[in-house]
């Protein structure tokens, strides 16, 4: 990739993805902390276009007691 871009609601992920990125000299990525859904349509009504787009969904279940709930 040229460059990518990082979303994530949670600061300590986004202070954690920016270490990581430092520490393995990768200088092409932005991070950002926010609401995915929110800022996926507003690059969107901005005219912002991207070749791929990976999301990882929010974990649903927790521990095996809440599998029939997830």
């Amino acid at each position: 990739a040229r460059w990518a871009m990082g979303i994530d609601s949670s600061a300590p992920a986004i202070e954690a993805a920016r270490v990581n990125a430092v520490e393995n000299r990768i200088q092409n990525a932005r991070f950002e902390q926010g609401d995915v859904l929110q800022t996926l349509a507003s690059l969107r009504s901005s005219g912002k276009t991207f070749g791929l787009v990976v999301c990882d969904p929010p974990k649903f279940v927790s521990n095996a007691r809440s599998l029939d709930d997830g």
